[in-house]
């Protein structure tokens, strides 16, 4: 329909300016007395500021004299002034069609236009040519250069299409009432939104019926809402805490301010200022990290680069860092609505500053290591030269979600298949418990969850009063879990979900053995040490092994009166002498770190068993893994 309209407008154009075109035209010192006296006229009601009486003078100028190229070139400025975008074009065509560069900056401002009416090949074209041929220099070259970058980006996106069929999201959740910003957890079982009645806007929540396939009818959350304004909100992964914009507030810092809601030992706490993380200016749109421990949002603080950008802090204890400016994703324009997807490395965000179809377009950036990727534009038609606002995807990627008022009128959420190339990574939500080994009682416990190649990268959770947990692992990628509780020896487990497999939700039963117990000073069990690795077929202590390591030495040093036995264990590859020493070598080799770190050695013994000492098949893989293994006793 865009396309159909824009040729319409093309059509039209080329007629009305078929007079325009000739060899010759008239100027302010060819024309007649008479045209010349109207022409006076007509700049000073321009500069009178009567703009509507202005354009009337010129157009009966253009009428009686086309080939007047002042006359034509001072309407399309007044046209374009007025915001009659199309009348403008047709004036600067027909002044173009004269002479192409009398004015070369007629080029520069029909480029413009096109530009924004989505005509980017004839966009480029006339920028181009400016740029050429019109010598522009200072700002006027830097915009010029600017909006032929993007003309050519848009051009190229409107020519390789990406898969767009949006509906509305089926079931109660859409209402003759505004809906907007549909939010998940990793379970895929809540739906947070807003909607806004009476010009007031709260936080609704919806849980999903597996068996009816939909979504129940929602409920709004009685805790948060206010007579305030409550939206622009993020969900942590485990549900466990809602960040949300508050305007406005008798305890806000600025305009609008960022503020957290959070659910410890199963009781919901009353919404709180994020503090420090506000600023005396506009702070919203806050996206968390997996566990609620780092948030993106948008700010127009001081010391940006543009006019909204993305900033990024996280939580150390009970205080967040100085807010830090994702330099490699802002602009000079704005950037807002940052959603971060459930792998903590793939942003989402609206942008006007980076090359798109127009206003506000979605892009995309990855995260490796500490750097972004450059920002990917999320293509046509998902963007258009209108203005596309905050994307967010559901865990299991089968839909990508937005707020339009495209059908209805007023704001609903919708849904669509998101293009293969702009997927992320495939998750899972993987749950866990937490007991008493001996009673099988709930333990509030720490869980940390963490890439081995990158120990620094964590994501922390706490358990609820029933020992439970809930976090995000990354198909085809090694996940290392600790749990620590006081007063236990702590769990290690390596886990990693195969990446042919779907999403889904993978449980962990997690019990821990108390160091003491009724005058026992030993553990029932071994601690297998699963994050602990070699090199292969050596007894080298691979970096990845730096964090259990850490663990270890922490559980020795704040239990001064224990002592451990650490063993070493092999699977029946090889020699069976060979295999006893290797397990004796890598046993060692933990033994000598602990001393290395200040661990008396009185309180430390090593043994190597070999490969007498199976837990599983050595007749697979797997089991052969199982076998090969560091643990440690508590004697």
């Amino acid at each position: 329909m865009v396309r159909l309209f824009s040729f319409m407008i093309v059509l039209l154009s080329l007629s009305l300016c078929l007079q325009c075109s000739a060899q010759h035209f008239t100027t302010i010192e060819t024309i007649s007395k008479k045209t010349a006296k109207a022409y006076d006229e007509a700049l000073a009601l321009r500069n009178g500021s009567m703009t509507e009486k202005a354009i009337a003078k010129l157009e009966g100028i253009v009428k009686s004299d086309p080939l007047f190229i002042d006359a034509s070139l001072t309407l399309g400025a007044l046209y374009y002034e007025n915001a009659q975008v199309n009348e403008a074009a047709n004036a600067f065509e027909c002044a173009i069609a004269l002479d192409s560069f009398y004015m070369p900056r007629a080029l520069y401002s029909l480029g413009r236009i096109y530009l924004q009416r989505g005509e980017f090949f004839k966009a480029s074209q006339l920028l181009q040519r400016y740029l050429e041929r019109g010598k522009p220099d200072g700002t006027h070259k830097t915009n010029a250069e600017e909006y032929l970058r993007k003309a050519k980006v848009a051009a190229l996106l409107v020519a390789h299409p990406v898969k767009f069929e949006p509906e509305l999201l089926p079931g109660p959740i859409n209402t003759k009432e505004s809906e907007a910003l549909p939010a998940f957890t990793v379970d895929g079982q809540h739906l947070l939104y807003t909607r806004k009645v009476g010009g007031q806007e709260d936080l609704f929540i919806s849980y999903w019926d597996s068996v009816a396939n939909t979504w129940i009818s929602p409920e709004r959350m009685q805790v948060v809402n206010t007579s305030h304004n409550e939206g622009a909100h993020a969900v942590s992964a485990d549900g466990s805490m809602i960040a949300f914009t508050g305007c406005g507030r008798p305890d806000g810092v600025g305009s609008c301010d960022i503020y957290f809601w959070q659910r410890k030992y199963g009781i919901w706490q009353s919404p709180q200022n994020a503090g420090g993380i506000n600023s005396k200016g506009w702070d919203s749109h806050p996206a968390l990290t997996a566990d609620g421990h780092g948030i993106y949002f948008s700010s127009d603080r001081p010391g940006g680069i543009g006019g909204r950008d993305i900033w990024y802090t996280e939580r150390h204890g009970d205080r967040w860092t100085k807010p830090v400016n994702l330099a490699a994703i802002n602009t000079p324009g704005n950037e807002e609505s940052p959603f971060l997807y459930f792998d903590n490395q793939t942003l989402y965000f609206m942008s006007d500053g980076h090359p798109g179809m127009g206003d506000y377009d979605l892009f995309s950036s990855t995260k490796t290591g500490s750097a972004w990727s450059t920002p990917k534009n999320l293509g046509y038609p998902i963007n258009t030269i209108g203005r596309e606002g905050a994307l967010t995807i559901h865990p299991n990627r089968e839909y990508a979600y937005f707020t339009s008022d495209r059908e209805t009128g007023q704001n609903d959420i919708y849904r669509f298949k998101l293009d293969s190339s702009l997927l992320p990574p495939l998750v899972s939500n993987l749950q866990g418990v937490v007991t008493d080994a001996s009673t099988g009682v709930p333990i509030i416990a720490t869980v940390i969850v963490y890439d081995p190649s990158d120990s620094l990268n964590q994501l922390h959770y706490t358990t609820d009063i029933e020992g439970k947990f809930s976090t995000v692992i990354v198909h085809g990628r090694p996940y290392g879990i600790h749990v620590v509780a006081q007063g236990y020896a702590f769990y290690s487990d390596q886990v990693m979900v195969h990446d042919t497999l779907p999403y889904g939700q993978y449980v962990v039963k997690v019990q821990l053995t108390s160091l003491k117990r009724e005058g026992e000073t030993k553990t029932a069990n071994p601690v297998v040490l699963r994050n602990i690795e070699f090199e292969s077929g050596s007894a080298k202590l691979l970096s990845s092994s730096t964090q259990e390591l850490n663990l270890l030495h922490t559980l020795l040093t704040e239990n001064p009166d224990i002592h451990i036995d650490i063993h070493g264990h092999t699977d029946n590859v090889g020699e069976e002498t060979d295999n006893q020493i290797l397990s004796e070598a890598r046993a060692s080799a933990v033994y000598d770190w602990l001393i290395t770190k200040g661990i008396d050695a009185s309180r430390l013994s090593f043994k190597g068993f070999g490969e007498t000492r199976p837990v599983e098949t050595n007749d697979t893989e797997e089991g052969r893994q199982e076998n090969r293994r560091t643990e440690f006793v508590v004697r």
